[in-house]
Order: structure tokens, then C-alpha cells, then sequence
């Protein structure tokens, strides 16, 4: 989703839209639990910053921590919680909690919990991803040597709010093309795994095949020449329509392990 600096604070909005603060959005803006990650299951899933930089959550790399029985309330996440990084260089990335996994968030980590009868989580969380948001965050940055951000600061976020049927609308419609990439991104990596195997069983066993035979590349290439680049002397040859491909666009090997 794509919200510019001009579009959010000086065009006029859309009939119904209004612009509000993130802090005027949530009934609850905190700061996470501090704790040891423990990979052994001694309590709730333990949600850090490392664990929300990624396009999703991968719950199964998240570690757990020990909490009182106390205190789990209040630092459970529930679907719809967004949590935004506070410090450092991660300061601004954020996640929305889609799974309905026991779990608590971590210290440097902000948790926003929404008015869901005023704003829709999925369409907070397409605005979060937005550049109007990063734009937002760079701006913080700036104010000091040391990146960070406090829940004050996040509170103070503008953004056009749209009415409530028109946030889940447009949210669905950002959330079928999300899940058609993340199936796409998903085919690639079994495709590739599929791939990696097959050159590992046929060539790591290749000498124990009667069938198979070594030879070099050359034997079975008509010809293997060098390239070259165009004079720069002459514009007639980069005026013309035949691609000219360089290193720098080829996709980069990945090594078979």
C-alpha cells in the first residue's frame, strides 16, 4: 500500500475519511516483558524484534521465556495486536499477530492493541507497511545519534482513516495479493529444494552409475566465447533495440548444499 507525505497531511480526504493519531486508535499502547529466550517450552512463545523482521512471523523459530502467572495477561498477544521494533536499526518494523498462538512480546517491543469498533488491525497493519510510515520513522531516527522510539512517539502517527467497511475492503484486497505472493514465494522454495536434491542424488552418485561418463564442459558446448561492451566513442551503438546483458544481470549462483 502506498501513502505519500502529500497524500496523508494536505489532500483532501475522501467523504468519511479523517485523519486521526495511532494513539487515538488503540486502547492500549505497551512496552513488552524482559526475560531470557529459552529454546526449551518453560512458557509462552517469547515474540522479539528478530522474530518480526521477516515478511511473517515463523512461530516455530520463536523461543519461549518463563512469566508469572501474574503477569501472562497483560503481556498476551491476541490476533490483531500489532508489535513495532523500538531500538536500533529495526526501530518502526512491525508485525501483525494473524495466529492465535500463547505468546508474550518482548521489551523492545511496542504492542498496539486496536478499537476494532473504529479500526480494522489488517488495514492499520497495510498502513504500518506503507512509505507514509517509514518516511514517519525515518523522520524519528533523525532526532538522535542512537535510532529509537517510544510509545509517545508512535501515538503521534497521523494517518486518513477510512470508514470501518471501507478499511476491511481495502485490507482484503491487500491481503489476497499478500497470500497470492506468499504462495508463489512458497512454490519457489519447494521447487528449489525439489531441484537441489535431484543434483545431489544424480551427481554426488554419479561414479557408482555405469551409464553416467565425465567430461568436461567444452566437450559438449559448440562454442564458448567471451563478451564484449560497445564503444562509449560511438552512441550509434547504444541507440539500437538488442538487449545487452551484463553480470549485473544474471541472477546470482546459490550454491547447492
Amino acid at each position: 500500500m502506498t501513502l505519500s507525505r502529500k497524500t496523508a497531511k494536505n489532500e483532501a480526504l475522501p467523504k468519511g475519511w479523517r485523519r486521526v493519531k495511532l494513539g487515538e486508535l488503540c486502547s492500549d499502547i505497551s512496552y513488552g516483558y524482559t526475560a531470557t529466550a529459552s529454546s526449551k517450552p518453560i512458557g509462552p512463545k517469547f515474540l522479539r524484534i528478530t522474530d518480526i523482521v521477516s515478511d511473517r512471523i515463523n512461530w516455530e523459530d520463536v523461543p519461549y521465556c518463563k512469566i508469572e502467572d501474574s503477569k501472562i495477561d497483560k503481556y498476551t498477544l491476541r490476533i490483531g495486536d500489532i508489535v513495532i521494533a523500538r531500538t536500533g536499526a529495526t526501530t518502526g518494523y512491525n508485525q501483525i499477530i494473524r495466529s492465535d498462538v500463547h505468546s508474550v512480546f518482548a521489551s523492545y517491543l511496542i504492542r498496539c492493541k486496536l478499537k476494532q469498533s473504529i479500526a480494522y488491525p489488517f488495514f492499520i497493519n497495510c498502513v504500518l507497511q506503507s512509505a507514509y510510515w517509514r518516511n514517519f520513522i525515518e523522520g524519528i531516527k533523525a532526532r538522535s545519534a542512537q535510532p529509537g522510539a517510544n510509545a509517545k512517539d508512535f501515538s503521534s502517527f497521523r494517518l486518513p482513516l477510512p470508514t470501518l467497511p471501507e478499511q476491511k475492503a481495502i485490507a482484503s484486497l491487500l491481503e489476497t495479493w499478500d497470500t497470492a505472493i506468499e504462495k508463489t514465494e512458497a512454490l519457489i522454495a519447494a521447487k528449489e529444494k525439489q531441484f537441489k536434491w535431484l543434483l545431489r542424488t544424480f551427481i554426488s552418485d554419479e561414479q557408482d552409475n555405469p551409464r553416467w561418463r565425465e567430461v568436461r564442459l567444452g566437450d559438449i558446448c559448440e562454442k564458448i566465447v567471451g563478451g564484449g561492451t560497445p564503444s562509449t566513442e560511438n552512441p550509434d551503438y547504444w541507440q539500437g533495440h538488442i538487449p545487452w546483458i551484463t553480470s549485473a544481470d544474471i541472477v546470482s549462483y546459490k550454491t547447492i548444499k
